[in-house]
């Protein structure tokens, strides 16, 4: 059960072709008509992608931590520190989660625990991507409409 709630999904290849076009679009430009069309579906996909995870999916990737912790002999975490991770990683998506668990478990040199901002930079990129195609999907509906 744990590994299947924190399971990477396949990426999502149905709209790859308009989310590299969307990266190239300018305001000055005019909105290519495939992404017109397509705007609700990718909106939809766009806010899917940055749903954050469920108080479940966070108590299991809080769980494989403490399990990774307690593998590799790192100090577990103190009494109450669950909360400051659950408060500070509240906005990841489950599947960024999975991410960084699988990248801090590959790439950590430490003998700690990572914090929440450790766990944040190992999936800085593909959050800050979901967050940026968001953002230029509204910027193409306010700009679209002229």
């Amino acid at each position: 059960m744990t590994a299947k709630l924190l399971q990477l999904p396949p990426p999502d290849e149905k709209f790859s072709n308009l989310w590299d076009s969307l990266q190239d679009w300018r305001t000055t430009d005019p909105v290519p008509v495939a992404i017109t069309q397509n705007l609700p579906a990718l909106r939809d996909s766009a806010k899917a992608a940055l749903e954050p995870a469920q108080p479940q999916e966070m108590a299991v990737f809080l769980e494989l931590m403490q399990q990774t912790a307690a593998a590799l002999r790192w100090p577990a975490l103190a009494q109450g520190a669950a909360r400051i991770y659950v408060v500070a990683l509240g906005d990841v998506p489950a599947d960024l989660l999975a991410l960084a668990l699988t990248r801090l478990q590959r790439d950590w040199k430490w003998a700690r625990m990572p914090s929440p901002a450790d766990v944040r930079e190992a999936i800085a990129d593909e959050l800050g991507t979901r967050k940026l195609r968001l953002t230029r999907l509204r910027t193409v509906e306010i700009f679209g409409r002229r």
